[in-house]
């Protein structure tokens, strides 16, 4: 019998790979028919929703073209079958203008036969703006 491997596991390679900057080895972990829901007002740069490894893909772009992430960390974690939720902090150097801004975020993965389905994101988004249009 193969097993594939625990949800938990495969969240934490996630966030190893985005932290390397290994965008391949981010890529990999999903399903094809993913969907990354960020939800924030139009104007935010990853607002939305975000389909497919390719969709994914264009999300990390756009992160990568606007800010460069300083600091990042999992404070919580919490597991329901196949769905994990992160609870973080990050800080981001913006940059258009030099700006940072510190955030808390929560993050929900759901995690099928070894594969992200599903990720959404919370968190300050005034607090990104601000920053972002200092």
């Amino acid at each position: 019998m193969v097993q594939t491997a625990r949800p938990i596991d495969v969240v934490h390679a996630a966030y190893a790979a985005f932290a390397s900057g290994n965008r391949p080895a981010v890529l990999a972990l999903l399903s094809p028919d993913t969907v990354w829901t960020m939800h924030a007002p139009a104007d935010h740069p990853y607002a939305g929703v975000w389909k497919g490894p390719q969709g994914v893909a264009a999300f990390l772009n756009a992160i990568a073209s606007t800010v460069q992430v300083v600091a990042f960390g999992i404070d919580e974690e919490h597991v329901a079958g196949d769905v994990v939720v992160c609870v973080g902090h990050e800080t981001v150097r913006h940059k258009m203008n030099g700006e940072s801004n510190e955030n808390r975020f929560i993050h929900l993965f759901r995690v099928v036969a070894g594969k992200i389905t599903r990720f959404e994101e919370w968190y300050d988004t005034a607090t990104f703006m601000t920053a972002a249009t200092a």
